[in-house]
C-alpha cells in the first residue's frame, strides 16, 4: 500500500513536469504521501551503496519542496517523459537503478534490439536519443559505430533505405561509390568497379552530369571519347560516334578548322578528309571530292597545292574543267575559244595542219581571220579578215583581182589605201573624215571639199578668196592653223563673234564690234594694246570704266578732286590727258573748293593786288566758264581786314578819324545811307541827304563811288 502510494505520487509529479515538490501540489493525489514516506524510512535500513552506474542520492534530503529527478543524473525528455513512473520505479524502487538503455531496453522490461537490429557492440544512445528509435537514427547516425559490418546490412530497402529501382547495377556495397555523410558520390569514384553498364546510365543529366547544351551532337557513348578520369580534355574523338557535319565542331572555335590557306571548299570535310585515325593531311589526289570544291581549278592546280599546268601547256586563260575532267587530265576536249595564244603554237604544219603553200602573207595568228568555235579554215568572208594581221601594202591584194581595188569614181589619191580606209573588216564606205590622211590625196582641197565629194565652205563662212589649206590643217577643221586676215573682205565680228573665234570676253570694256579700232590685224594680236591705238570714239560709256588705274591709267594721287567724268576736262584719246585748257574744265564736275586748284600753281589764282580775304572764291566771282572780273557780288563775310582796305571815303565825306565804316554805316547788303553819323569829327559840307552808291563796285581796279555826297542833317 506504502508503495502503491508513493508510485502513485511520483507519476503524478512528473506530469507536472516538476521534481520539486511545491504546497500547492495536491500531495500528488494523496495526503498520506509524507506517513508512507516516514513510515518506508523508518522501517527500511537499506542503504545502496553508490557505484558509477548507479543513480543514488539521500533520501534525508528529499522534501516536500526539494525533489527533483535531473538531480539524479537521468533526466526525464523525449519519450521518458510520457510513461508512468512505476514502468522503470517497479516496486517502488528508486535508488540503484541503472542509467545505460540496455538495462531497461532488454526486449523484456522494454522494447530492445528487434532480430534485424545490425549487429553492433555500441550502446542505445550511440544512435538513438529518447525521442524515438527512428527518428533519431537519421539525424545522429555514427556510422564509425558500425565497424565492419558491411552497408547492406542496414540498406536492404527495409531495415534502412537502400538502393531504388533505378540504380545502376552493381554488386558493390554502398560506401565504394557513396559516403556516410550523404548519398552524394565519392570524388574518386571508381568506375571500373562499374558492370554492364553505360555512363548514360549515370551521366543523364539527373544521377550524374550529363552532355551540356553546347555538346556537339553524338551518340551517348561517352567513353568513345571520354576517359573514366575526367571529362576534359577529351582524350580521343571517335568520329563513328559524331553525328552531322563535320563542320559543327571543326570551326576554329571548338575544334581545328579549316587553316586561312585552305582551298575553297564546301563545309563537307569528310568528302576530301577521312575520319580518325588517319590526320587531315596528306590527301590522296584520288580521295578529293571535286563536287565539294568551291572556285576554279586553279586555285587548287598552281603546281604548289596540287599538280598544275606542265611547262609545255599550250597556253590559255581558261580553267581546267573547260578541257579536263575531275576523273582525269587527257583526254582533253580542246574549246579553242579559250586559248590567249596564237594557233600556229599547235597549228605549225606538223602538229596539226597549218597555213598552205597559197595561203596570203599573214602573220602567223590564224585566228585573225579563222574562226576557232566551230574551228574550221575556210570558206574566210572579208569580214572576218584581221588586215593588222596582214603583210604587205594593201594593194598587193585590193587591186580589182585578188580582191575589190579602188572603183572608177575614187579620188585622186595614191595606192596606200589604209591612209583614208580603215582595215577590215571595216567596210571601205563611208570614209570618216578624220581618217583620210591628206598626205596621199592628190589635187586641191577644194577637188574634194566641194560639199558633194566632201564637206566644203559652209554658207555661213566668212568671205575669202583664200584656199582651204591656208587656214585650216588636213586634221581638222578647227581651230584654224592661221588665218591670213589680210585677205578677209568683212570686218573682224563676223568671226571673232565668241563662237566661230574667240571674241570679247566678259571682262573686255563697253565697245563697239568694231574690233580693229584698238587691236591690230597682222600679225593678228589682241593685246596689249597701246594707249595711243585706242578709238576713244568706239569706246561706250564712261571713262572710268577704263581708266580705273588698273585696266587703264587713272587719276594720279595729284589729281584734284573730281568727279569720274574725265571727258568733262580732258579731250579723248590719243589726244594726251594733259595740259587741260582752261575753259576745257567743267567746273560742275570738280569737287572741293576753288583754291584747291587755284593756288597759282595748278591754275590761276589770287593776284597779288587782290584784296585780303579767304580762300572761297566763288563767294565774290562767277563759276565758270564766266571770267573772273568783273566780281558779280561781294561776299562782305569772307573779306578779311577793315572796310577802308577796299572802300576809300569820297572828298565830301566828314571827318571820321579813329572810327571804322560800319560805326555808323550797316554792313553789306544795307546801303551807305541812313546811317548815324553823331561819330563825325565835323560835320559834313552841305545839309541833309547821305552816300549814296550811284554804281556798283569793281574788283578791276580800285573800287569807285559815284553819285551823290553825305549832306548835312
Amino acid at each position: 500500500m506504502v508503495v502503491k502510494k508513493m508510485s502513485c505520487c511520483f507519476k503524478v509529479l512528473e506530469k507536472q513536469k516538476t521534481w520539486q515538490i511545491k504546497p500547492r501540489l495536491p500531495i500528488i493525489g494523496c495526503r498520506c504521501f509524507a506517513a508512507c514516506l516516514y513510515l518506508l524510512l523508518s522501517v527500511t535500513s537499506v542503504a545502496i551503496a553508490a557505484v558509477d552506474d548507479v543513480v543514488g542520492f539521500e533520501f534525508g534530503n528529499i522534501g516536500p519542496t526539494t525533489f527533483d529527478h535531473l538531480a539524479t543524473g537521468f533526466p526525464l525528455d523525449g519519450q521518458h517523459d510520457i510513461i508512468d513512473c512505476e514502468s522503470c520505479h517497479v516496486g517502488a524502487v528508486f535508488e540503484g537503478l541503472s542509467r545505460h538503455c540496455d538495462a531497461c531496453h532488454d526486449g523484456v522490461f522494454a522494447l530492445g534490439k528487434s532480430a534485424i537490429h545490425i549487429p553492433t557492440i555500441q550502446t542505445c544512445d550511440t544512435c538513438h536519443t529518447p525521442a524515438g528509435f527512428e527518428a533519431s537514427v537519421a539525424t545522429i547516425m555514427d556510422h564509425s559505430a558500425i565497424g565492419a559490418t558491411l552497408c547492406s546490412t542496414c540498406h536492404d530497402g527495409v531495415a534502412a533505405t537502400g538502393k531504388y529501382a533505378g540504380h545502376l547495377t552493381t554488386t558493390l556495397e554502398c560506401d565504394t561509390c557513396h559516403n556516410v555523410d550523404s548519398w552524394m558520390i565519392n570524388s574518386g569514384f571508381d568506375h571500373s568497379l562499374v558492370l554492364g553498364q553505360t555512363c548514360l546510365t549515370c551521366h543523364n543529366g539527373v544521377q550524374a552530369i550529363g552532355k551540356s547544351f553546347s555538346h556537339i551532337n553524338t551518340s551517348d557513348r561517352c567513353d568513345a571519347c571520354h576517359t573514366t578520369n575526367v571529362w576534359q580534355p577529351v582524350r580521343q574523338v571517335n568520329h563513328f560516334h559524331v553525328i552531322g557535319t563535320c563542320i559543327s565542331c571543326h570551326n576554329n572555335s571548338d575544334a581545328l578548322g579549316k587553316p586561312a590557306l585552305h582551298i575553297s571548299t564546301s563545309d563537307a570535310c569528310n568528302a576530301c578528309h577521312q575520319p580518325d585515325p588517319i590526320p587531315w593531311a596528306p590527301l590522296d589526289a584520288m580521295s578529293v571530292d571535286h563536287n565539294e570544291v568551291l572556285g576554279v581549278c586553279s586555285s587548287c592546280h598552281d603546281n604548289v597545292v596540287a599538280t598544275g599546268k606542265p611547262a609545255n601547256h599550250i597556253p590559255t586563260t581558261a580553267e581546267c574543267n573547260v578541257c579536263h575532267n575531275t576523273q582525269q587530265w587527257s583526254p582533253a576536249a580542246v574549246d579553242h575559244v579559250s586559248f590567249v595564244n596564237n594557233c600556229i603554237t599547235c597549228h605549225d604544219g606538223a602538229t596539226a595542219i597549218g597555213k598552205g603553200l597559197g595561203h596570203i602573207n599573214v602573220t602567223d595568228v590564224c585566228d585573225a581571220c579563222h574562226a576557232k568555235s566551230p574551228a574550221h579554215w575556210a570558206p574566210v568572208i572579208s569580214s572576218t579578215v584581221d588586215h593588222t594581221q596582214v603583210i604587205g601594202v594593201c594593194i598587193s591584194c585590193h587591186d580589182g583581182i585578188i580582191a575589190s581595188g579602188k572603183g572608177g569614181t575614187h579620188i585622186a589619191a595614191s595606192n596606200v589605201c589604209d591612209a583614208c580606209h580603215a582595215a577590215g573588216p571595216v567596210p571601205w564606205l563611208p570614209v570618216a573624215a578624220e581618217a583620210v590622211n591628206h598626205n596621199e590625196v592628190l589635187g586641191s582641197c577644194v577637188s574634194c571639199h566641194d560639199n558633194v565629194v566632201a564637206l566644203g565652205q559652209p554658207v555661213n563662212h566668212i568671205p575669202t578668196t583664200l584656199a582651204c589649206d591656208d587656214c585650216h590643217s588636213t586634221n581638222a577643221w578647227t581651230p584654224v592653223k592661221a588665218v591670213d586676215h589680210t585677205r578677209l573682205v568683212n570686218n573682224c565680228i563676223t568671226c571673232h563673234d565668241g563662237v566661230s573665234a574667240s571674241g570679247k570676253t566678259l571682262n573686255h570694256i563697253n565697245s563697239t564690234t568694231a574690233c580693229d579700232a584698238c587691236h591690230n590685224t597682222l600679225p593678228a594680236k589682241w593685246a596689249p594694246v597701246a594707249a595711243f591705238a585706242i578709238d576713244h570714239t568706239q569706246v561706250i560709256g564712261s571713262c572710268a570704266s577704263c581708266h580705273d588705274g588698273s585696266i587703264a591709267s587713272g587719276k594720279n594721287q595729284d589729281h584734284i578732286s573730281s568727279t569720274d567724268m574725265c571727258n568733262a576736262c580732258h579731250a579723248p584719246g590719243p589726244t594726251p590727258w594733259s595740259p587741260v585748257a582752261a575753259t576745257a574744265v567743267d567746273h560742275t564736275e570738280v569737287i572741293g573748293i576753288c583754291s584747291r586748284c587755284h593756288n597759282n600753281t595748278i591754275a590761276v589764282g589770287k593776284r597779288g593786288d587782290h584784296i585780303f580775304s579767304t580762300d572761297i572764291c566763288d563767294a565774290c566771282h562767277q563759276e565758270a566758264p564766266l571770267p573772273w572780273s568783273p566780281a558779280h557780288t561781294v561776299d562782305h563775310a569772307n573779306v578779311l581786314g577793315t572796310c577802308v582796305s577796299c572802300h576809300a571815303l569820297p572828298l565830301e565825306h566828314c571827318d571820321t578819324t579813329g572810327w571804322s565804316c560800319d560805326a555808323c554805316h550797316d554792313p553789306f547788303p544795307a546801303t551807305w545811307a541812313g546811317g548815324q553819323f553823331e561819330n563825325c569829327v565835323t560835320p559834313p559840307p552841305g545839309g541833309g541827304g547821305g552816300m549814296g552808291m550811284g554804281g556798283g563796285m569793281g574788283m578791276g581796279g580800285g573800287m569807285g563811288m559815284r553819285g551823290g555826297g553825305m549832306g548835312g542833317p
